[in-house]
């Protein structure tokens, strides 16, 4: 490793920190060179079946795979906007958005009422005599 080699600043907790810095003291290497370590190992070390992450990312093993097809959106369901992440909707939460929905739709009625009728103010109040 070289000075040339490119930097990749990282956060890590805390606590894991100090583990890295204790186990990097015990092999007597540096912070840098005991992560570099065990990243390395972790993309070679193989799994029961005897394929290591490295395998799975080179097209040419016959464990090689690929990462999910990226899919094309071509128009947007309105179904699947109104489920959102959380799945489907319940009844009442479907009755609380059409509600929604056709308060969201009278909002330019009103304002088209409120043309045509001008706003004179509140109506004066009757004045009582004080006895």
């Amino acid at each position: 490793m070289s000075r040339s080699d490119p930097q990749f600043n990282l956060r890590i907790p805390e606590d894991l920190r100090d583990l890295v810095m204790v186990a990097a003291k015990q092999n007597k290497r540096s912070a840098t060179a005991e992560i570099l370590d065990r990243l390395e190992r972790s993309f070679t070390e193989t799994d029961e079946m005897g394929v290591s992450d490295l395998d799975r990312m080179n097209p040419e093993h016959p464990f090689y795979s690929p990462g999910p097809n990226p899919q094309i959106t071509t128009k947007i369901h309105k179904d699947l906007l109104i489920t959102g992440l959380d799945g489907p909707l319940t009844a009442q939460e479907e009755k609380i958005m059409s509600a929604m929905i056709k308060a969201l739709r009278g909002i330019g009625k009103f304002e088209e009422e409120d043309a045509d009728i001008p706003n004179t103010g509140p109506k004066p109040r009757k004045r009582y005599p004080t006895k």
